[in-house]
């Protein structure tokens, strides 16, 4: 039996290694030019934390991007990131590393 359902599916997890607590946590999809389809709300991550999230996602059908943003200690936290092509993943998970200085993500 065939799903008629297009979602594309991916875990994002957030590792808070930083002094701070985060809040306000949101990923993205991103595609145009200032065009931001909010995709999944993560909320708060408590100082040295690790969350996961199943991201169920039905991308627009062209090539774009994704945006992480946050709040940090009074800070706006921000990246781009990613890729996504036809309204596909290409990758399944996506690591979104914070520390007091830096935001690394990763994909697998």
């Amino acid at each position: 039996m065939v799903s008629c359902e297009d979602y594309d599916i991916a875990t994002v997890v957030i590792e808070n290694n930083s002094s701070y607590d985060l809040s306000n946590c949101k990923v993205y999809a991103y595609f145009g030019d200032t065009i931001l389809q909010d995709s999944i709300s993560i909320g708060g991550v408590l100082k040295s934390e690790k969350l996961n999230r199943i991201w169920k996602s039905k991308l627009p059908s062209s090539d774009g991007a994704f945006y992480f943003k946050c709040n940090q200690n009074n800070r706006a936290i921000d990246k781009t990131f990613g890729y996504f092509s036809n309204g596909g993943l290409l990758d399944k998970q996506y690591t979104i590393t914070i520390t007091d200085d830096e935001v690394t993500i990763s994909s697998k």
